[in-house]
């Protein structure tokens, strides 16, 4: 074996022509291709919903419950009292949050023949926008009375100020503030 100058190994690279490879030699078989290597993965696990039958200790399937609105009405913010120590920049007030069933409130909506404002009071009821301000005082106050809807207790909501109350909030992501426009 014979060490080769640089320029003697740049010019082997630089050959258009590769050398050609040796021929076989015929008095010597080629290798045996080698064993297959043992199959050591496990096979995929069977398809466990293909084909069983229901699972009778399951529950059964029922559809999707409509959630009723749960409102508290922010709109008398001011005038409430505060719940327990608040300074200068706010603190907490408590309001009763009550739940409306859709029914009862498209049936209240037909008994006094607000039909029309349907839509407009789902959307305040879902929190995306005011109170139709013709609606809301006979709203709340049949809601207040108990004669709509159902009294959820009550739920504490934070102002950030004490003359502010336009920005109400709550750790209780189910509940809608409502207000007239």
């Amino acid at each position: 074996m014979r060490i080769l100058e640089f320029k003697e190994f740049k010019n082997l690279l630089l050959e258009d022509e590769p050398a050609a490879p040796p021929a076989p030699d015929a008095a010597i078989p080629p290798p045996p291709p080698p064993p297959p290597a043992p199959d050591m993965a496990m096979p995929p696990p069977p398809d466990m919903g293909a084909g069983l039958p229901p699972d009778p200790n399951a529950p059964p399937v029922t559809p999707a419950a409509t959630t009723s609105p749960k409102i508290i009405f922010i709109q008398d913010a001011e005038n409430k009292k505060w719940f327990g120590a608040h300074d200068g920049q706010g603190g907490v007030k408590r309001f009763t949050q009550y739940e409306i069933d859709p029914e009862a409130l498209t049936k209240w909506l037909e008994v006094h023949k607000m039909e029309s404002d349907k839509d407009l009071v789902m959307a305040a009821l879902a929190g995306r926008r005011d109170f139709p301000t013709n609606i809301y005082s006979e709203f709340k106050k049949e809601v207040t009375d108990g004669l709509l809807g159902v009294d959820k207790g009550t739920v504490d909501i934070t102002f950030d100020s004490d003359d502010n109350f336009d920005n109400p909030s709550s750790d209780n992501l189910e509940v809608v503030f409502l207000r007239s426009k």
